[in-house]
């Protein structure tokens, strides 16, 4: 029974004189930084698993997000790695996009060098807004760690596998598509990316 609910957790009873804490860390598989008051009220009843008893501080320590089915578990499931799916923009950082899957409450990573092979990852992250909903494909999940990683890039074929059958002192032609400082930047026949012929390259 919930009898005190504080920044960082709540003190729970589990019988009469036996109070423990539950720390928000313990609350949620979905959100890291809970805050206890929006999920738990004076005098509910809740089911946790008790993770640790130290008989010689007089701690026992419980979590109550155990007691629940692992949701990221559920997620690797029913969409194992390489497998394509539909999401939500739930939040913008600066080198990274949280994308939320509602049917299972949880969120996934993209980072922005994952959006685009050829293109700057802090220009690209620029066209991502809140609320978007966009196509991902999952990189990595790590279901006890609630970590899921996804990738926009990989969905589309990159434009490195035009040297897969080509070798150092290869000829190939290429296509001036502007000059800089540093020298031409050319793209090949098959375009998709862009290549830096130094200045000393030239001639």
């Amino acid at each position: 029974k919930v009898i005190k609910v504080v920044d960082y957790g709540a003190f729970c009873e589990l019988q009469p004189g036996l109070t423990c804490l539950l720390h928000s860390s313990e609350i949620s598989w979905s959100k890291k930084n809970v805050s206890p008051n929006k999920y738990l009220k004076i005098n509910q009843e809740i089911d946790c698993v008790i993770t640790d008893i130290d008989k010689d501080k007089k701690r026992i320590a419980i979590s109550h997000k155990l007691a629940k089915e692992n949701p990221f578990e559920n997620f690797e499931k029913q969409h194992p790695v390489d497998s394509v799916l539909k999401g939500k923009i739930s939040n913008i950082k600066d080198f990274s996009i949280y994308v939320n899957i509602e049917e299972f409450g949880i969120d996934g990573l993209l980072h922005a060098n994952d959006l685009s092979y050829t293109s700057r990852a802090e220009d690209e992250i620029k066209k991502y807004n809140k609320g978007d909903e966009i196509e991902v494909k999952v990189l990595e999940i790590k279901a006890n760690d609630q970590k899921i990683k996804f990738g926009i890039k990989q969905l589309q074929n990159d434009p490195f596998d035009y040297f897969k059958d080509k070798k150092v002192k290869d000829i190939i032609t290429v296509k001036v598509k502007s000059t800089n400082s540093k020298g031409l930047m050319v793209s090949p026949e098959e375009g998709g990316i862009e290549l830096l012929i130094k200045k000393n390259q030239i001639a």
